[in-house]
């Protein structure tokens, strides 16, 4: 990871809020797209949970592919939950979609913001 002093533990923890949005999102799509899936039971993970989980972090390097990329999911990942009956809930899908689609942009925001603070800072730190 970047120097923190640099980047800061703010922008660190907003990728970690977008990987577990991704990873609930795609849990989500999962659920909608079997539907109609007899004995499918629907998955998703506690987005709170899982951000706090992440937020504390590990030395636990998991499936980096190169040793250049992020280690954004330290802690052991988010805890994918399993319905306890079988069937989707298109109503609470919906819900669920709805909620993940509005964390997703509440970080996508807040690190748009941090980054135009950087370049703020950094044109007008010489002037």
């Amino acid at each position: 990871m970047p120097d923190a002093r640099i980047i800061g533990k703010t922008i660190q923890d907003l990728v970690r809020s977008l990987d577990i949005s991704r990873k609930r999102q795609g849990l989500i799509s999962g659920n909608l797209a079997n539907i109609e899936t007899p004995d499918y039971h629907a998955k998703d993970l506690d987005f709170r949970e899982s951000l706090q989980k992440a937020m504390q972090g590990s030395s636990k390097d998991l499936s980096r592919t190169h040793s250049r990329h992020y280690n954004v999911m330290e802690g052991g990942g988010p805890e994918i939950t399993t319905a306890a009956a079988a069937g989707v809930d298109i109503d609470q899908e919906m819900a669920n979609l709805a909620e993940n689609n509005l964390m997703y942009r509440s970080s996508v925001e807040s690190l748009l913001r941090k980054f135009a603070l950087i370049k703020y800072t950094i044109n007008e730190g010489g002037k």
